[in-house]
Order: structure tokens, then C-alpha cells, then sequence
């Protein structure tokens, strides 16, 4: 066999003409590797089996697209990409992008990370050969003159629920959207403007704060599992903080569950706390510091109408994305503030809904 030097330059035509080539190759390695991928996700990200299926699933359809998609060739310095602990398997869909673009990729994570990812582009990368693909997992690091080229973090993220939003499915909407992953995700949404008093509203969600289901990783019928040590103390200092002001109201107070002994983290019960209508910006402030934004936990601010929208726009401009639930013109108030990432309006659909929430009353 002739060695192949690792440094020989490849023009990037080739290069994106090899990965174009390659990719059915890389589609079929993630099913056979599945299992794997499933094992590493429970493992190092303690991720229930519902949402790790759809996951893997979510990465599969990720790839279909790209070798769909059409990529005009620029090449140029090597991408070096990071794997995020709290954004599992991005990594691979964004080195491949910059492949099919024509560049060299190097790929590292971030501790804690799930280091499948890293194993699977590895494997990648010897099909690929030329040294165009390479990974920190056998201790190397990003060559000189790499640029970022991401997984970006993701941004925050708020909800809108109008006052013409059906309560029911906002309560479902919010329980998957800030409960999934235990809270974990960093697009969860821990943080929603409630257009009126949410009375109804908060009487859906404490029931399904109070009847989720959270448990070991491996629990088919867990909704979600446990959070690290650290995030646990994080949210009982701030619960205790948030209890002491008298801008909040706590609705379901955090509580930790008894969890499995070989288990890894610790089970909170997730928690619900909400503002009174019409609470000063000086006060509003001071909630928003001491709340946690992470874990399993959600903080309604209930605005009278005529201040909801401009409640919403000004934490978009802090940096948020956000979602709407309810009519799609609910939002036209709100001048200068960018379009909802998504919105939420209609019936809900039972079967849809993931193992580990209650059914809707009828």
C-alpha cells in the first residue's frame, strides 16, 4: 500500500466533489450506529429513549438535506468545529457543510460532550483520507490558521401567549418546550409573556407540573431525566431567593425526587413560579436576575394587555428568540420586533404528545 501524505494540498473541487461522494457513506454509518449514538446520548447527556430517538432522527433528516442541498465552492482555512455538551450531535451536519464547501474541518468538544460525535467523524475521516477531517479525540489540536466555523450557541428563547391562544395547547406547548431535557437545552423556554391574568392558563400547567414524569435515563416512560449536581444547587438557591421577593408568586414549588442509587444527577421535580400583572421594570428586573433560566422551571410574566407587547420586544432585544402561541397576527403589535421563530395555533394532537405526560382531560 502507498502511505498518503497527510499534508498534500487537495484542490477544493476535490475535496467537495469527495464529500459530496462520501455522504450516503456517512448517512448509512449513523444507522448502523444508532445504537451507539442512543447509548452515548443517555450516558453523557442523561437524555430519556423518546427524546434521543428523535434526536437521532432529527440528525438523519439533518443529512438527508444536505445531500439535497446544492453548495457552491469556496474553500479557503480549515473550519474548526466544536461539539457543545448542551447541543448534542450538531457537530456533525455543520463539519460536513463546510466539507461540501471545500474545506478542511477539525472538529473538537467541549467536556462532557457526547463523544459519539467525535467517534463517528472520526471514522469519517479515514474514509475521507488526505487528512481533510480530523478530530481531537486522539489528542490533537486545531492547526494553525483554523477559523471558527461553529456549532454557534444557540440563543435564548421566550414565549407569547396571546389572549386569544388556546389554553390547553399552550400548557402543552410550554410543558415540552421547557421541560424537554430536563430544562437542559439551551433553546428551551424558561420564560414566557402572558397577555392577561393566565389564571386558566396556570391552572393546565400545575397540572402537568405536578404529573410529568421524570426518571433514569433508561425509563421508557420518563419524559425527562435527571439534571448534573451543580444546576441542582443552582436552582434550590435561586427557588430560595425567588420565595423571599414579593414580585413572584411560586404556583409549584421545586422539590428533588428520589432517583435510582447508580444513578448520575440528581431528579428535581420541576417548578413554576409567576409574576403579578403589572409588575414595575425595577421589579421585573430584579426577578429576572435571581430567576435560574435553567433546569426544569418556568416563569410566567402576566402583563396586561396593553403592556405585553412591549414586554415581549424588550427581551427580544436582550438577545431572545421567541415563539407565539396563539392567532399568527398576534404579534403585529410589536414594531421592531423580528417574526416568531415558530407559532402555535390550533388543536392539539394527543398522539403526538411524548411518553411521561398526562393525556388531556376531555
Amino acid at each position: 500500500m502507498i502511505a498518503i501524505d497527510p499534508e498534500l494540498r487537495i484542490p477544493a473541487k476535490r475535496l467537495a466533489a469527495a464529500a459530496r461522494a462520501l455522504q450516503p457513506t456517512l448517512m448509512r454509518l449513523v444507522a448502523a450506529s444508532a445504537d451507539r449514538l442512543g447509548a452515548a446520548l443517555e450516558a453523557d447527556c442523561a437524555m430519556v429513549p423518546w427524546d434521543r430517538e428523535q434526536l437521532i432522527g432529527q440528525l438523519q433528516r439533518q443529512l438527508v438535506d444536505l445531500a439535497e442541498a446544492r453548495f457552491t465552492v469556496y474553500g479557503g482555512p480549515t473550519a474548526h468545529v466544536c461539539e457543545r455538551r448542551s447541543q448534542p450531535l450538531e457537530a456533525i451536519p455543520q463539519a460536513w457543510r463546510w466539507l461540501r464547501e471545500g474545506r478542511r474541518v477539525f472538529v473538537d468538544a467541549e467536556p462532557g460532550a457526547c463523544g459519539q460525535a467525535l467517534h463517528l467523524l472520526a471514522e469519517m475521516g479515514e474514509v475521507l483520507g488526505f487528512g481533510v477531517l480530523t478530530t481531537s479525540r486522539d489528542g490533537g489540536a486545531a492547526p494553525k490558521g483554523a477559523v471558527d466555523g461553529g456549532v454557534a450557541p444557540a440563543r435564548a428563547r421566550v414565549a407569547f401567549i396571546s389572549a386569544d391562544a388556546d389554553e390547553e395547547l399552550a400548557a402543552y406547548v410550554l410543558a415540552r418546550a421547557c421541560l424537554r431535557r430536563s430544562g437542559m437545552d439551551p433553546r428551551a423556554v424558561h420564560i414566557a409573556v402572558v397577555d392577561g391574568d393566565g389564571d386558566k392558563l396556570g391552572r393546565m400547567l400545575r397540572r402537568l407540573w405536578f404529573s410529568v414524569r421524570f426518571s433514569d435515563a433508561k425509563d421508557h416512560g420518563a419524559f425527562a431525566g435527571p439534571v448534573p449536581e451543580d444546576v441542582a444547587a443552582s436552582l434550590e438557591a435561586s427557588a430560595e431567593a425567588l420565595m423571599a421577593s414579593s414580585a413572584v408568586e411560586c404556583w409549584v414549588p421545586l422539590r428533588r425526587l428520589e432517583g435510582a442509587p447508580e444513578m448520575s444527577g440528581a431528579l428535581m421535580a420541576p417548578s413554576l413560579w409567576a409574576t403579578a400583572p403589572g409588575v414595575s421594570g425595577e421589579r421585573l428586573d430584579e426577578v429576572l436576575t435571581i430567576f435560574p433560566a435553567v433546569g426544569p422551571t418556568l416563569l410566567l410574566l402576566r402583563e396586561d394587555p396593553s403592556q405585553a407587547q412591549a414586554l415581549l420586544a424588550r427581551l427580544v432585544k436582550r438577545g431572545s428568540r421567541w415563539t407565539l402561541i396563539g392567532p399568527r397576527g398576534a404579534h403585529e403589535g410589536s414594531r421592531g420586533v423580528e417574526a416568531p421563530l415558530r407559532v402555535f395555533d390550533g388543536a392539539l394532537l394527543e398522539e403526538r404528545l411524548p411518553p411521561g405526560l398526562p393525556k388531556p382531560r376531555p
